[in-house]
């Protein structure tokens, strides 16, 4: 999980300013893992995916307690879908809060996460840019700029 201390703290993937491509796949597959791992484990805390507003790292996740994770937030998801980013207007109104901390068996399951090599499961698909043909016309003009006669 290569992310998964950038996405603990606002000033994670340098203030925000370097966030990787698909960040919010490899966060998906980080919160349903270890939040699985928990549920199995008996913790009583989940992790959930949070976009924080304005400046700073916006792709966060948070503890919350396995009752608001399991009555409020869980039945607001797709199955087979990436989990939506809890809001301030999820958390209004509800037993729910963020927490720093939570128990052993959390993590128990964030070590099993790590070692369960989960990054694997994000795929790219790669393609060659449409520049590319553009710059093999010119490429031989850096060699030719740069031969002495």
């Amino acid at each position: 999980m290569r992310f998964w201390d950038e996405m603990n703290t606002k000033y994670g993937f340098g203030d925000g300013k370097s966030c990787p491509d698909g960040v919010e796949i490899y966060r998906d597959i980080y919160v349903k893992t270890v939040s699985k791992l928990a549920e199995h484990l008996g913790s009583d805390f989940r992790v959930v995916p949070y976009n924080r507003g304005g400046v700073h790292n916006v792709c966060l996740w948070f503890f919350v307690s396995k009752k608001w994770f399991e009555n409020v937030y869980l039945s607001k998801q797709a199955s087979g879908k990436p989990w939506s980013a809890a809001t301030e207007d999820d958390i209004q109104g509800t037993e729910s809060e963020f927490f720093e901390k939570a128990d052993d068996m959390m993590d128990e399951a964030i070590s099993l996460a790590f070692d369960l090599g989960i990054d694997g499961f994000v795929q790219f698909k790669a393609k060659q840019s449409k520049e590319f043909e553009r710059f093999l016309k010119t490429c031989h003009q850096a060699i030719v700029g740069t031969q002495s006669v």
